[in-house]
């Protein structure tokens, strides 16, 4: 089973907010990206490989963002079985809702999965149990 990019996996809780994230997998494989805060993972998302997805209505907070890569996703854990490789951004994103005038500012964000020239946002590898724990 291979989901479609965007297909949230899981329980949705962080929802009902203005915010996006969108996810750019340029890589080879598929991947799952997880916002975690609060210790508990509040939205996951699937990304095929060489595809975008958004992640809308995000509710504002601090996410540490956890993303797997691999191929043959099996669908009773979640998990990929083959190629699997797990990793975290160094840097938190902050969701914000910011009232204006006669406005409302709110938080947007794109990664991407692949290294990029020029790029700013740092990763490190996790091993599978630590991806797998955070935000239990």
């Amino acid at each position: 089973m291979r989901p479609a990019s965007g297909t949230e996996m899981g329980v949705a809780r962080a929802t009902g907010g203005l915010g996006s994230l969108t996810v750019d997998n340029g890589t080879e494989y598929d991947a799952i990206v997880k916002l975690v805060r609060d210790s508990r993972t509040q939205r996951s998302m699937y990304v095929r490989s060489k595809e975008k997805a958004t992640m809308s209505n995000v509710s504002t907070g601090y996410y540490r963002i956890f993303f797997s890569t691999g191929k043959d996703l099996d669908p009773t854990t979640g998990q990929f079985q083959v190629d699997d490789s797990y990793s975290e951004f160094e840097q938190s994103l902050v969701f914000l809702e910011t009232p204006k005038a006669t406005s409302l500012e709110y938080s947007t964000y794109q990664i991407t999965l692949q290294p990029v020239v020029g790029g700013n946002a740092k990763t490190r590898r996790l091993d599978k149990s630590a991806f797998i724990n955070a935000g239990k």
